[in-house]
């Protein structure tokens, strides 16, 4: 955990999927095309033996309790046999419709969960849809069967098919508060916030005197952005049960009318349950936005032995540029573990203090710091030395300390590194040999959507725009939320090809998934002026630079109000691109294209 602003990683947001069933998933691809390698999901999938599968078929091992006679013919047998080799063999979609076909011809339900185990494991949700509504068909009282019918309507916003299933899993359930809990985040995930706090009502109105109810409300109030209801639901369940969750939520409901309330409360109990990890990181993030230094201090002391929460608290003082304390704190960790140097803590304070040495412009320290991680970390400790060498642009020696990295180490950091070796290529050899390392790279990395989408740009920049459309399709294949990638695809479809329609498709995407991007609103106002609707464009291409000032869009603005015939407009908007730019290449290629005079003069 850490503290106070929040870091540069950012994290995406699982389906509610995932969270009813602990598998990824993706998005909505399909399992059709057989020549597509097996996913690891699927792979994971096929370690069972045909052989397995079929004793588990005849010994009733399903999660269902009741199952119809079935006569194991010698055909069922071969096909369920050959389904299982076929998943094997990295063909999903051969073993999924089997599965799918022999459950709608024998109601064995069994056969349906099956089908939408592979279909879950193979990243297709659709299928995944059709199967799970085969399962509860044939077994319409099975818990499981009912949890994944409740997952998959939630998932495809088909919350008025699961209502009655969800209502009547919930009245059977042994453990009401926890399934509540469960149903509201996944809830939480939807796109539609309202909608999915009126089935959170409507599901669990029975149940009101729940604490779990209660904080259910409290979290999806907060979600429509209902402040005053998110505190008063978050109040009730704090009143019912003082935990760890309920004093979480009503804490945070308190941040921007009491501040302060929220902060007593925090620390009350914490003083109370001193090992409350959550309540603690909590609080702690809380004393860095109300800058209370001195209770941060107080901490400190407290847990001067828990070296995990001290280097958490570095990182936020990092953070908050106070590099000054991070250090005191690291080093106070580094000298309690120096006699265990294959302590992972000691290994991660080294790690940070070279960052900050780093950062500092003291190199050869920040080279030292990082020769002395072992362990897990050397991987992350040989892309913080290639990162060092190359603000010195020591390439090759940056690249041999990339070369240390294997492809069995952590995956962020192993596909960090490529993308790192593809950036020193470009600057050493130029795009070719960067988008051949990528390429190489992308045979054992297939799924990496960043992998992808940096083999795009240079394949963009090397003008092969059918390669370039390839890995942007496979970035959104691998991540259907990455509006990055929509809206790369889009716009290079509207500058490289005459798919204006297609273009103005990915685009359009692009912009619901993040409407406040402004090279996303960029695209949207170059669109609008190739459809000649300058007026839309110009307002886009405004609201663009009020979030980024960025060269591209100032020349698009510029574009659009000479074309227009706002010449006036066209020439300060240039101005005050030659302000912050006044050696830009760009800026005079565009007044010689359009025949604009100097634009400041």
């Amino acid at each position: 955990m850490v503290f106070g602003v929040p870091g540069k990683l950012k994290f995406i947001l699982v389906s509610a999927l995932l969270i009813a069933l602990g598998v990824p998933l993706t998005g909505d691809r399909t399992i059709a095309a057989e020549h597509s390698p097996a996913t690891p999901q699927a792979a994971a999938a096929a370690k069972n033996t045909a052989e397995e599968s079929v004793v588990k078929e005849n010994e009733g091992a399903s999660s269902d309790p009741s199952i119809p006679e079935v006569k194991l013919t010698s055909r069922i047998l071969f096909q369920l046999i050959a389904s299982e080799i076929a998943l094997q063999r990295g063909q999903p979609g051969a073993a999924y419709q089997t599965y799918l076909t022999l459950a709608e011809e024998t109601g064995d339900p069994r056969i349906a969960e099956r089908a939408a185990q592979i279909a879950l494991a193979s990243n297709a949700p659709k299928e995944f849809r059709k199967a799970v509504s085969e399962w509860i068909k044939l077994s319409p009282d099975n818990p499981k069967a009912q949890e994944a019918f409740i997952a998959s309507g939630i998932v495809s916003n088909q919350l008025d098919k699961v209502a009655g299933t969800a209502a009547a899993f919930l009245a059977k359930s042994k453990d009401k508060g926890a399934e509540i809990i469960k149903l509201q985040t996944q809830l939480a995930l939807m796109k539609d916030k309202a909608k999915a706090l009126s089935f959170f009502r409507t599901v669990t109105g029975k149940y009101s005197k729940f604490y779990q109810t209660q904080l259910g409300l409290a979290r999806l109030e907060a979600l429509n952005g209902n402040v005053a209801a998110a505190e008063k639901y978050a109040k009730n369940a704090f009143k019912i049960v003082e935990n760890e969750d309920t004093v979480l939520t009503y804490g945070s409901t308190l941040l921007r009318t009491n501040p302060k309330e929220a902060e007593q409360i925090l620390a009350r109990y914490l003083k109370k349950n001193p090992k409350a990890v959550r309540i603690r990181d909590a609080y702690s993030q809380l004393l860095f936005q109300t800058k209370n230094f001195a209770a941060l201090d107080s901490l400190e002391k407290e847990y001067r032995n828990d070296d995990r929460y001290l280097i958490a608290l570095a990182i936020s003082y990092v953070q908050i540029s106070d590099a000054k304390k991070a250090k005191a704190i690291l080093e106070s960790v580094v000298e309690r573990l120096k006699n265990n140097p294959d302590d992972e803590n000691l290994s991660r304070a080294y790690l940070l203090l070279s960052d900050i040495a780093a950062d500092e412009k003291e190199l050869p320290k920040a080279l030292d710091y990082a020769s002395k991680v072992k362990g897990k970390l050397t991987a992350a400790a040989a892309l913080q030395t290639a990162n060092i060498y190359s603000r010195e642009s020591k390439w090759d020696d940056a690249l041999r300390a990339l070369e240390t990295i294997k492809e069995d180490q952590e995956p962020a950091i192993v596909e960090e590194a490529v993308l790192f070796k593809a950036r020193i290529l470009l600057e050493t050899k130029g795009e070719k040999a960067a988008f051949d390392a990528l390429n190489a790279s992308l045979i054992s990395m297939p799924y990496s959507k960043a992998l992808h989408y940096e083999a795009a740009m240079l394949a963009e920049r090397l003008d092969d725009i059918k390669t370039a459309e390839f890995h942007l399709k496979k970035a959104i294949e691998i991540d259907p939320g990455f509006a990055n990638a929509y809206n790369s695809l889009g716009y290079t479809l509207l500058e490289q090809t005459k798919r204006i329609k297609e273009a103005e498709r990915y685009i359009n995407q692009a912009y619901q998934l993040d409407p406040r991007n402004p090279y996303i609103l960029d695209s949207k106002g170059w669109l609008a002026f190739k459809q000649k609707k300058y007026t839309k464009a110009i307002e886009y291409l405004n609201d663009a630079l009020k979030l980024q000032k960025e060269l591209d869009i100032y020349l698009h603005l510029a574009e659009v109000y000479w074309v227009q015939g706002n010449k006036r407009k066209a020439a300060e908007v240039l101005k005050e691109a030659e302000k912050l730019w006044p050696d830009a290449a760009e800026l005079t290629t565009l007044k010689k294209r359009l025949k604009i005079p100097n634009a400041q003069n």
